[in-house]
């Protein structure tokens, strides 16, 4: 079926060389003759391509343009045209008629000496299959339908059962001779196909239809009239690139999709993807060689992957996929108290001062023919501050050699809970700052303080009441002008300790009369097994409607990043972690502590 993955999409121009010779040119009737393509298979890298011999005819070829190196952006990259064509066998041959000036010359003098002996075909793919082959597992990509656009001149051949024929051991094979006058219909449809490839009109076409020319007359008259107009033979069509697939990152980026399905076998990889599923990292490696152009022929596991470790895709592929399984495992693990706090980034590493400003002043009744009074609002400042936090891993050479999915797996895995884990103490470490009663803040005195009506006067276990004194404090908050908050709670924050008695204390019932309602049971339960103090608890506003914990991340860079670096002192890739992170409490208001029994 058609496949819409890698660069074989419709509408694109692919290319295919072939060598040739020089004992079928003839410098007097300026032709040669040459096999345009033998059917024979090219490794394009991710898959091999096979023509299938039925995937066009050979009249398709009768007038394509003859190009120097593809080259479709002048009319002095034209050499000529296919005047003939033919199949013999399970190759197509055509005889080429070079131009009748001297631009063609020098190319003439290279094929006769034997210093140009390759032809390339330019045609684009209209439909093909896919499968894979049963004693390699490589991908087999097949043809079966494709246009011949131009066949060029090239200075390396890709194909050497595919040339110009050298060896005139078969006078009838090399037979340029013309279709014979009574063969109409053929004439007819070769004439139209060179109007049609030279952009020269319908007008054009029926005049030379309507003539007594032999058809080599008509090719010379079509090449002469095409370099007369100033029309291109050939018009270069814009094409909007949506994905570059020959990329190294967009192809990193598939491989690494397709080698997380090994590793997590739930995970669906994207379409473009699929092609590599299942490939080991060793066949990574082969394939990344092959994109670079390297032929890796009889090549060992291990060689395939000390050579890969030079290219630039193969060590990308290995630190993507280390990201990403690092980056499932971070977000699989959130701390607790994260859902309290609110997000922010900074441009640099600078400590940030985030000013706080006051409510708006009251509106005051404006008499008749009197002033608006002028207010001002207060504002306060505290600052916060991200700095670099980071690791090294490192996977060795024979670890990929072994195709040890376990320690791609594992490792970062590990390092991605670390950084998910070393987060959630940093919010801890606040907290339990000063004895438990948290930070300094810009006024000079700590987070929790009674000067702040945030510290309950005695310690207690959470009960009705004491959850109940805790709900009015917040509730009596005075913003910096002394107006009233009227905060609510949202989140009561305990240790492990404290877990079932709060839940207890939260869970719903259905009241048969008003004494049994739960006036608590809206809110939620953050637990966080990692305080130090059993006794500990907190009653904390939602972060959206006061300024409370913040936490910071470099700009970009959200979360744990990973950069990759191929060993020298050691064979393998080096992976390094890197956490930009900073937290701090914006404002005391929105939070409020009971040190416990």
């Amino acid at each position: 079926m058609n496949s819409p993955v890698d660069h074989h999409q419709l509408g694109t121009i692919e290319t295919r060389d072939f060598s040739i010779g020089s004992r079928t040119l003839s410098e007097e009737d300026r032709t040669v003759v040459a096999v345009a393509t033998a059917f024979g298979d090219v490794d394009r890298g991710a898959f091999i391509e096979r023509l299938d011999p039925q995937a066009t005819n050979p009249e398709a070829f009768i007038g394509c343009p003859v190009l120097d190196s593809h080259r479709q952006d002048s009319l002095q990259a034209v050499l000529g045209a296919v005047t003939n064509a033919k199949r013999e066998g399970t190759a197509i041959i055509v005889t080429i008629k070079f131009t009748s000036d001297s631009r063609a010359d020098p190319v003439i003098a290279d094929i006769r000496d034997g210093l140009i002996t390759g032809v390339s075909i330019g045609y684009q793919p209209m439909k093909w299959t896919d499968k894979r082959a049963q004693d390699t597992g490589r991908l087999i990509r097949t043809i079966t339908q494709f246009t011949p656009k131009e066949v060029s001149f090239v200075s390396v051949p890709a194909d050497t059962d595919a040339r110009i024929r050298s060896m005139p051991n078969k006078p009838e094979a090399l037979s340029t001779t013309e279709p014979k006058a009574n063969e109409m219909a053929l004439r007819n449809q070769q004439i139209r196909a060179m109007a049609t490839t030279l952009k020269l009109g319908d007008e054009w076409a029926n005049s030379q239809i309507d003539s007594d020319c032999e058809l080599n007359e008509v090719r010379a008259a079509a090449i002469a009239e095409a370099e007369k107009r100033a029309t291109p033979l050939i018009r270069t069509q814009t094409a909007r690139i949506i994905t570059d697939h020959t990329d190294p990152i967009a192809r990193a980026q598939r491989m690494t999709d397709a080698l997380i399905v090994r590793i997590d076998p739930s995970h669906t990889p994207e379409e473009s993807a699929r092609e590599f599923v299942g490939l080991t990292i060793p066949e990574i490696a082969r394939d990344c060689l092959r994109n670079s152009n390297v032929n890796t022929m009889g090549m060992s596991a291990s060689t395939l992957v000390t050579r890969a470790l030079s290219t630039s895709d193969y060590p990308l592929i290995m630190g993507d996929t280390v990201g990403r399984v690092l980056r499932q495992s971070y977000e699989s693990a959130p701390s607790a108290l994260k859902r309290l706090a609110r997000q922010i980034t900074v441009k640099d590493f600078r400590t940030r001062q985030a000013i706080t400003m006051s409510e708006a002043p009251d509106l005051k009744l404006v008499a008749e023919n009197g002033e608006y009074q002028d207010d001002y609002m207060l504002e306060a400042g505290e600052s916060i501050k991200v700095d670099t936090f980071g690791r090294m891993m490192r996977f060795s050479r024979q670890m990929m050699i072994n195709d040890d999915l376990g320690a791609l797996q594992d490792v970062p895995r590990k390092m991605g809970i670390a950084a998910a884990d070393f987060e959630a103490e940093f919010f801890v470490d606040l907290l339990d700052q000063n004895d438990g009663l948290g930070p300094n803040m810009a006024d000079g005195k700590t987070l929790f303080h009674a000067d702040h009506n945030n510290l309950a006067a005695t310690g207690a276990a959470p009960t009705s009441d004491t959850l109940s004194a805790m709900r009015k404090a917040l509730r009596h908050q005075t913003s910096m002008s002394g107006k009233r908050l009227n905060l609510s709670p949202k989140y009561v924050v305990v240790p492990a300790d404290l877990e079932t008695t709060t839940e207890m204390l939260l869970t719903a019932i259905t009241p048969t009369s008003t004494d049994n309602a739960n006036p608590f049971s809206n809110l939620e339960m953050v637990v966080e097994g990692r305080f130090s103090n059993a006794d500990r608890w907190y009653v904390a506003a939602g972060n959206g409607v006061i300024d409370g914990l913040e936490y910071a991340y470099l700009e970009g860079e959200p979360g744990p990043q990973t950069e990759t670096k191929v060993g020298f002192e050691v064979d393998g890739v080096a992976v390094k972690v890197r956490l930009d992170f900073g937290a701090a409490f914006m404002d005391w208001r929105g939070w409020q502590l009971n040190e416990g029994a």
